[in-house]
C-alpha cells in the first residue's frame, strides 16, 4: 500500500514538473517585406536591366522608359516661355508709355481745372480733360493687368517645365530598396503604363513570421522575447528570432488551421523577426516557433 502511494506521488510530481517546463510554441509561414515597382509615366520600355532572381541595391536602375514625347513637351514649354518673355517686355514698355500719358493728362487736368475756377475755361474743356484723365488711368491699369497675366503664364510654363523634367527623371525606374526580384512583369519594347506593375521585389535579408497564441498563454509572450525557429528544410538547425509585435485584439484562429475546433478559438497574433544573412530562408516556408 505504501509503495502504491509512493508511486502515485512520483507520477504527480513528474506531471507537475512537465507542466512547469512546457515549451510554448506556435507555427506559421515565413514572410518578407514586399514592394511592387511600377512606372509613373507612360512610354515604351527602352531597357530592362533585371530578371527574376536578381538582387538589386537601393537606387539601382531597373528600367528605362522612352522620354522623346516628354522632351518635345519640354521644348514646347520653353518656346512658350520665350514668347511670354518678349510679351512681358512689350507690356512693361506699354505701362511706361501709359504712365507718361497719365502724367500729361493729370497736368492738363490740373491746368484746365485751375482755369475753370477763374472762368477762363469752359465746362466742355473741363469735361474733356476729365475724360482724358480717366482714359489714361484705365490704360495704366489695363497694361498692368496684362503684365500680371503674362507673369501668371510665365509661372505656369515654368511649373510645366519642372513637371516634365520630373517625369523625365521618373522615366528611370530605380530599386526602392535592397531586395531580390521575385517577378518581372514587363519586357523591353512593351508599353509602360502609370501605376501598372513592372516588377515585384522582396527584402529577403530579414524575414517575419506570424504565430497565434491563446489568451491563456498570452502572458508568457512579450516584445523583445527571443524564440527559436525550426524549419523542415533545415532539420539540424535552429534560427533565432525576436518578438516585435503582439496584437492587442483577439481574433478567431485563421482558416489555414486544419480543424474547425481550432478555428473557433480566440487567439492573439504575435509577429517575430529574424535575420536571413545567408539568404537560405524563403517566403512561404512553414516553421515552428519555440519561445524561450
Amino acid at each position: 500500500m505504501q509503495r502504491m502511494i509512493l508511486f502515485v506521488l512520483c507520477i504527480a510530481l513528474l506531471n507537475c514538473d512537465n507542466a512547469d517546463n512546457e515549451v510554448l510554441w506556435g507555427s506559421g509561414t515565413l514572410e518578407a517585406t514586399k514592394v511592387l515597382v511600377s512606372s509613373q509615366v507612360s512610354g515604351i520600355i527602352l531597357e530592362a536591366f533585371v530578371d527574376q532572381g536578381n538582387q538589386v541595391n537601393e537606387g539601382q536602375l531597373m528600367f528605362v522608359v522612352d522620354t522623346v514625347k516628354l522632351a518635345l513637351q519640354k521644348e514646347q514649354a520653353k518656346a512658350g516661355l520665350e514668347q511670354v518673355a518678349v510679351q512681358r517686355t512689350i507690356a512693361r514698355q506699354s505701362i511706361e508709355l501709359a504712365r507718361e500719358k497719365l502724367d500729361l493728362a493729370k497736368k492738363r487736368y490740373d491746368r484746365i481745372s485751375a482755369l475753370s475756377e477763374k472762368n477762363s475755361a469752359t465746362q466742355q474743356q473741363l469735361d474733356e480733360v476729365k475724360v482724358a484723365l480717366k482714359a489714361a488711368e484705365t490704360q495704366v491699369e489695363t497694361s498692368q493687368n496684362q503684365l500680371n497675366v503674362l507673369k501668371a503664364q510665365q509661372n505656369q510654363l515654368q511649373a510645366q517645365i519642372k513637371l516634365v523634367e520630373q517625369q523625365i527623371s521618373d522615366a528611370k525606374i530605380n530599386a526602392p530598396l535592397f531586395a531580390t526580384v521575385l517577378e518581372v512583369y514587363v519586357e523591353r519594347g512593351e508599353l509602360a503604363k502609370p501605376g501598372a506593375p513592372m516588377a515585384h521585389l522582396a527584402d529577403l535579408s530579414e524575414m517575419t513570421i506570424d504565430v497565434y497564441i491563446s489568451e491563456i498563454n498570452l502572458g508568457k509572450v512579450r516584445i523583445g522575447q527571443t524564440a527559436n525557429l525550426e524549419i523542415d528544410s533545415f532539420p539540424d538547425r535552429q534560427f533565432p528570432a525576436t518578438v516585435v509585435w503582439v496584437s492587442e485584439i483577439a481574433e478567431f484562429t485563421p482558416k489555414n488551421i486544419q480543424t474547425k475546433e481550432a478555428r473557433a478559438d480566440l487567439v492573439y497574433a504575435v509577429k517575430l523577426r529574424l535575420e536571413n544573412p545567408e539568404g537560405i530562408l524563403k517566403i512561404g516556408m512553414p516553421a515552428d516557433v519555440y519561445f524561450q
